[in-house]
Order: structure tokens, then C-alpha cells, then sequence
């Protein structure tokens, strides 16, 4: 009952009556806990609503969903000492009627990762539909400001998500919506959790909210990017995908020091298709991070348009960093990611990329899916040729002329044999001049 679905998503105009609106049939609660924490407390006008007195009530729904709200767990005076009661109060009545959810906190108090997360996160097939943000009672921020400070809308035509803000034991439902070109947020209502009724309204909006976040899922575009994930390389590396950038962290603050150098001469260079470092961290005290924007979307060409689009921005990059000295070596489609709102690519993942030449094999990489000269003591940018070679044999969509031209000549064995990216990119005009023209201006 409290898990089914609406008919239909209610319009951003009806959403305040829809989060209020009672259960369909009041639930049972056991005549002795029923007696004890609510009839004598609460008016019956307003308690018949949501709860009705049943020897047929279920004990473990009352245990697991239902205790919290007569008896929620205790504070202090500190924003972390309200965690849990937050998490009875207003996570759990959203989880019970979608509990296909994952939940999501951001314990990270660095200022530099924290502003990219929001305090609270409940995503639905990797979206994040609801987010809150919260506060001590003792605190002067506005979780309310960075409800919406925090967000980047990514969900394309999805009518609105749900948020929520939170100071101490006072918390405020609201949607969060896109319009005009800019990140709007409508309060709905606000629910006083140190009373007993506040909280059944609370536990009340919270059931409605979760039997809306399945349909809402829905709405999204089918290239929507996985948020707040976080993958774990053997490397020790781990990513976290946020909205719109990426926080790598790594094993030493040599490999942090190291990319600092790297993205430095390559944003003096003006390098193009390539991501950014936004912000680093090596202090002592903390796992070294660096944090990367854009964050783009895995996505192998499907067409042959998108294939010559695709190398031509990966060709343009290399061109630039083989100007100023710099190869990168790792060249996959791991590591040339399509943005996600054009038809253009990227790439990623400098980790592996030094100065040319380089007189130090890289013995760390896959011999599969690399230039046999890059495992040797002496190699050049010719490994990165090899690879845009491997890019095109390893492409969902074949292009004869293309697959000829990789096989033949840019993973030809001697490195010598290789052209350079500039060649490449001229071959690439000469052959598909129709394709670039309309999005490209061509390389001089």
C-alpha cells in the first residue's frame, strides 16, 4: 500500500496537496501502542488519518518503520549528533515506499570536496531524485542556499527532484526544478519534528515522496550520467563521480604534485579537448585528491559521423600536447569520454603521461591494448599514434577506409612508420571534409 505508485506525476502546481494527502487506508497499529503514544496525545480528527487501532497490526512494520516516530532517537547540540534522528525521521518514511534506493552521506568535511555533495543524497538507478542539506541547531548557514548552490542540472526534462533542508529539529520539503536556465527551489512545507505530530506529517510526506521517485526516474534522458559513484582502482586510485566533475584520490601526493605540473603547461598551452584540474589536495592530514571537470559520458561512436567526429577531437588534443612535449599513453575508450551535451569528445586520465621521449617502460600497462615500443626503455609520442589506431579497431561502428588506414599505417610495428597527429588530422579533412566542416574549423 505505501509503496505503490501514482498514476501519474502530479504537476509542480498540485505537488503541496499531493505530499499531504493521507495513506489510502490509515495504518494499523497494535491497540496497546496505539493507546500508549497516540490516542492520548493527539486529536482523533487529526490521528484517524494516518493511523487506525488493530489487533491484525503488524509487529515487525511497527518495529522497523513505525517506532521512531513516538520514540525518535536522541541529539546533542551538534550538527553529527543529529544524524540519526534525521535519518529515522525523514530518510526512513522515503526508503520505506522505495526501498530500491541507495543512501548516500557526505561525511567529507574538506571544504574543497564538500561543496560538490550535498549533505543527504537517495539515489534511484544511480539519480539522485532527493537531496537535503542540514544543519546544527547552533550553525548560521542556510542549508536552504546550498540546496541549490549545490546543484547543476542534469536531468534533462524531469518536471522537478525533491529536496529537503534541515536546522536542528525543524525541516522544510521542497522541489528543486530547472527554468528560465537556472536551478529554482519551491518550498512546500515545514514540519516541527520535536512534536508528535509534526513527525507523522513528516513520516506522511516522506511515504508520498518515495512512492514518486520510481515514475520521476523515468523521465530522464536515457544518456543520463551516473552521480555520486564511486569506483575503486587496484591501483589504490579511487573516483568519485559527482554532478558535473570527478575527485580521483590517490595513494601519494607525488602522483597529485605530478599532475599539477602536467595540467599546468597544458592549460598554459590552451590545449583543447581534454578535461581540467579544478582543485588539488596534498597536505599530510588528508587522502591527496585532485578533482577533474567536465565529467563526460562512456560512449563508443555508433556512426561513422561520430567516429571521424571523435578522432578528430582526440587528434586535435594530441597535436597540442605533442607541440609542448607531453604523451599521454593510455589512449582507450576508458579514457576519451563524449560531453554530455554535444556531439564531441575528450580526454581523460593523465596519470600515465610524461614528457617525450621517455627513456623509463611503462610495465604497468595492459600489453593488449598498447604500442609494444611503450614497454621498451625508449619510446616517444608515436605510442599515442598506435593508440588512435586501436581506437578505431576497437569502435562499435566499422569504417573500412578507416580500419584499413589504422591497420596499415598508425599501428604500424616500426614507430617510425607512425605519421604524426598533425598528418592524421589533415588525412582526416582530405577524407571527410563534409563530416568536420559543419562543427570544426579546420587544422591549419
Amino acid at each position: 500500500m505505501l509503496k505503490m505508485e501514482p498514476e501519474f506525476i502530479p504537476s509542480r502546481a498540485n505537488l503541496l496537496e499531493y505530499i499531504q494527502q493521507p495513506f489510502i487506508e490509515p495504518i494499523r497499529i497494535h491497540p496497546t501502542n496505539y493507546n500508549r503514544y497516540f490516542e492520548s496525545k493527539l486529536d482523533s480528527s487529526f490521528l484517524d488519518k494516518f493511523f487506525v487501532s488493530s489487533l491484525n497490526a503488524s509487529s515487525r512494520f511497527w518495529s522497523e518503520c513505525l517506532i521512531q516516530i513516538p520514540c525518535p532517537p536522541e541529539f546533542g547540540s551538534t550538527e553529527d549528533s543529529f544524524h540519526a534522528f534525521w535519518d529515522a525521521l525523514i530518510f526512513k518514511p522515503i526508503k520505506t515506499a522505495c526501498p530500491t534506493g541507495i543512501f548516500k552521506r557526505n561525511s567529507n568535511r574538506h571544504t574543497s570536496t564538500k561543496r560538490f555533495r550535498p549533505d543527504f543524497s537517495y539515489l534511484i538507478h544511480h539519480a539522485c531524485l532527493t537531496r537535503g542539506e542540514e544543519k546544527g541547531p547552533n550553525s548560521d548557514d542556510n542549508p536552504a542556499v546550498e540546496l541549490v548552490s549545490k546543484l547543476t542540472w542534469t536531468y534533462g526534462d524531469c518536471p522537478y527532484i525533491f529536496g529537503y533542508y534541515a536546522h536542528g529539529t525543524m525541516v522544510t520539503y521542497c522541489y528543486l526544478y530547472f527554468e528560465e536556465n537556472q536551478v529554482k527551489r519551491k518550498d512546500l512545507a515545514t514540519c516541527l519534528l520535536e512534536t508528535l505530530d509534526g513527525r507523522i506529517q513528516a513520516f506522511n510526506i516522506g511515504i508520498n515522496i518515495g512512492r514518486l521517485l520510481i515514475p520521476l526516474r523515468q523521465t530522464l534522458p536515457d544518456a543520463f550520467v551516473h552521480e555520486f559513484i564511486i569506483l575503486h582502482r587496484s591501483s589504490g586510485k579511487t573516483i568519485e563521480l559527482l554532478q558535473t566533475s570527478v575527485i580521483k584520490r590517490y595513494y601519494s601526493a607525488g602522483s597529485v604534485e605530478k599532475l599539477k605540473t602536467l595540467y599546468r603547461e597544458m592549460e598554459n598551452s590552451n590545449v583543447p579537448f581534454i578535461d581540467h584540474l579544478d582543485d588539488t589536495n596534498t597536505t599530510e592530514t588528508e587522502t591527496p585528491f585532485a578533482i577533474f571537470s567536465p565529467k563526460g559520458v562512456r560512449h563508443k561512436p555508433t556512426s561513422k559521423e561520430q567516429l571521424v567526429k571523435a578522432l578528430h577531437c582526440v587528434l586535435t588534443a594530441l597535436k597540442s600536447l605533442h607541440e609542448i612535449g607531453i604523451m599521454h599513453r593510455d589512449l582507450r575508450w576508458d579514457n576519451v569520454l563524449k560531453f554530455i551535451d554535444q556531439d564531441k569528445w575528450f580526454i581523460i586520465d593523465f596519470d600515465d603521461a610524461c614528457h617525450t621521449p621517455s627513456s623509463t617502460p611503462n610495465t604497468l600497462l595492459a600489453r593488449d591494448n598498447h604500442a609494444p615500443d611503450i614497454f621498451q626503455p625508449y619510446h616517444n609520442e608515436s605510442v599515442d599514434i598506435w593508440s588512435v589506431g586501436y581506437l578505431i579497431r576497437t569502435v562499435l561502428v566499422e569504417v573500412q577506409e578507416l580500419s584499413n588506414y589504422a591497420s596499415t599505417t598508425l599501428m604500424a610495428k616500426n614507430h617510425f612508420d607512425r605519421p604524426t597527429a598533425k598528418e592524421i588530422l589533415r588525412w582526416l579533412w582530405d577524407n571527410y571534409r563534409g563530416i568536420l566542416e559543419k562543427e570544426f574549423l579546420e587544422v591549419q
